[in-house]
């Protein structure tokens, strides 16, 4: 498994909690980053679009988040790292699937929707990869090479990231997906899914 960080807040401890235990239930071995909580840092943006619809602070700090871990995965010495959110949630034997999927990545790639939705598949490239992108940023892989791109392309915090990421950053990033996803979002209730769990 590469080096594996979750973006995290001081403010949600309970939620810290839960995502914590289900990463122990799938045997991935997880550090936590502690991100930006909009509200308690008072965030907004001057950028609005022509209908007038700006980011809120949570959406805002989430944006932050990532960018501020992708600043500090420079300094460290991997030359790729998975990435989570703390509502992330795994199905089924995660690393076992992960291995399989995994060894059948292109060796040209940088960034990789582990989980995602809304996929674009551009070209299949083996059973289990295809060349494409998707939204969310609830768990992905990033390579070292991706890492200068996605910091001078997300400069802006004008949109979604995951939307900013779609239009600015991929196009010009070797882009893979996992298919099919190995990662979701968990159940609006805020129930962990047990392991094997299918909806």
């Amino acid at each position: 498994m590469p080096r594996t960080f979750c973006i995290t807040l001081r403010q949600s401890p309970e939620r810290t909690r839960e995502a914590w235990t289900h990463f122990g239930e799938v045997g991935l071995n997880v550090e936590a980053y502690c991100g930006v909580h909009g509200l308690t840092a008072g965030l907004y943006t001057t950028y609005r679009d022509p209908s007038g619809w700006t980011m809120s602070r949570g959406y805002i700090g989430c944006f932050l988040s990532h960018y501020m871990l992708w600043n500090a995965l420079q300094y460290t010495p991997e030359d790729e790292w998975l990435i989570l959110e703390d509502d992330c949630a795994f199905q089924g034997d995660f690393r076992e699937e992960f291995a399989k999927s995994y060894s059948q990545l292109p060796p040209d790639w940088q960034f990789v929707f582990v989980g995602g939705c809304c996929e674009q598949v551009h070209q299949v490239i083996s059973p289990r990869v295809a060349l494409g992108s998707s939204m969310c940023t609830h768990a992905y892989m990033v390579r070292r090479s991706a890492l200068a791109t996605l910091l001078e392309e997300t400069q802006k915090v004008c949109n979604h990231l995951d939307i900013l990421l779609l239009e600015k950053v991929l196009p010009q990033l070797r882009s893979y997906l996992f298919v099919p996803f190995l990662a979701r979002q968990h159940t609006l209730d805020g129930k962990w899914p047990s392991m094997g769990h299918t909806e």
